[in-house]
């Protein structure tokens, strides 16, 4: 059964003349019904309908379409507040049905496109910065290297400042991440601590603008090195502990004597040179150092015992 809306905008279609109070009914008379394209009295509406105007009883046209604007149901003689639906393609149907039925898919989507573009801000900023001093680059540099517009850049970093800030801080971030997962690898604590180290290698080794920014701006943003620096060392001072390779306040001298020599490799390597030789040696020479440094206290134990 049709509401009093559609039957108005029905009757509209068909060209037929309503009046507002109770559709076609005149006092002392029957519902009043016009020929097929006559308005009021039979008179002929001219004109084509659309584009503005109005109809013979005073109601608007719809504009730009051949009907006139079909009533709201419930208000007599009111303005139609949907437009008609113009440029629908295939991919927007189906992204408005999936709108309709599942909004979080598109929420999704659109959090993950927003992800992708501030991390390419973020490593257009990483390069930049590395490149010349902090007071000599421009936004607008950094947004044409990422491929964004300057007030896209602005979007996601209000000042430079944050935008130097967070390239620092999502380069060391992503670094205390990887050497974390390999921490948790069910292996002998050599190869994994050698995994460890080739991580920490590989990441500078391939990104050497960003040891330069780290180098050059470790000191102005402390607090944020500070953090990822201590993240990577409790995962080192993990592995220790899980194979008691060092106990107490010793660990924490272990794992910062391991951390010692990854920078030291990461400073005086080649490019010709392999991480992975780096990473074990590296390895080889920190289990000396440990057995070194434990061979005083087990002979002290085994004389007291």
């Amino acid at each position: 059964m049709l509401s009093a809306g559609s039957r108005a905008c029905a009757d509209h279609r068909h060209g037929r003349r309503l009046g507002r109070a109770d559709r076609g009914a005149l006092p002392g008379r029957g519902p009043t019904r016009a020929a097929p394209g006559r308005g009021l009295a039979g008179r002929r509406v001219r004109g084509r309908a659309g584009r503005g105007g109005r109809l013979p009883d005073g109601r608007r046209r719809c504009p730009g379409t051949a009907r006139p604007r079909p009533l709201a149901p419930g208000r007599p003689g009111g303005r139609c507040r949907v437009a008609p639906a113009r440029g629908l393609t295939p991919f927007s149907a189906a992204r408005d049905l999936l709108a309709r039925t599942d909004p979080s898919v598109l929420s999704v989507n659109h959090t993950s496109r927003q992800q992708v573009k501030r991390d390419r801000i973020l490593a257009a900023a990483t390069a930049v910065f590395a490149e010349r001093d902090f007071h000599q680059v421009h936004v607008s540099e950094v947004a044409s290297r990422a491929g964004v517009g300057k007030g896209t850049v602005y979007l996601y970093f209000p000042t430079k400042d944050d935008l130097h800030r967070g390239a620092l801080e999502a380069s060391l971030e992503r670094l205390a991440g990887e050497v974390e997962r390999a921490a948790e690898a069910d292996a002998p604590p050599d190869a994994v601590l050698e995994e460890m180290v080739l991580r920490i290698l590989r990441f500078f080794w391939r990104r050497p603008h960003l040891l330069t920014l780290v180098q050059r701006y470790e000191q102005r943003y402390e607090r944020a090195a500070r953090e990822r620096r201590q993240r990577v060392r409790q995962a080192i001072e993990r592995v220790l502990v899980r194979h008691r390779l060092a106990r107490g306040a010793l660990r924490g001298l272990a794992a910062a004597f391991l951390l010692g020599l990854a920078r030291a490799a990461i400073l005086e390597h080649r490019a010709e040179d392999r991480p992975e030789l780096y990473a074990s040696w590296v390895v080889r020479v920190y289990f000396r150092g440990l057995e070194r440094a434990q061979e005083p206290a087990a002979r002290r134990r085994r004389a007291a015992g």
